[in-house]
């Protein structure tokens, strides 16, 4: 189910991350890093210009709120 606010949100993400206008906190590379998956920058930017907003989770490491996107490829999505 999908908040109000996540819309425009989501609109703009997408937006600024294709552009590659969006900078990663070392949290957030750390977190790539820890999927184990060999993700960079590029690859995450991708993600957030053409995923879903699947929902957010709270970070077992911090406590913070994590917001999950849902990416798609060859039109099946990820689970």
């Amino acid at each position: 189910m999908r908040r109000p606010w996540a819309t425009p949100v989501l609109r703009r993400v997408r937006q600024l991350a294709a552009e590659r206008k969006v900078r990663f906190t070392l949290k957030a590379f750390q977190e790539l890093a820890r999927l184990g998956m060999g993700l960079d920058e590029e690859d995450a930017c991708d993600v957030l210009a053409k995923g879903d907003l699947a929902g957010r989770l709270v970070s077992e490491r911090t406590g913070e709120w994590m917001y999950v996107f849902n990416p798609s490829v060859g039109g099946i999505a990820s689970t």
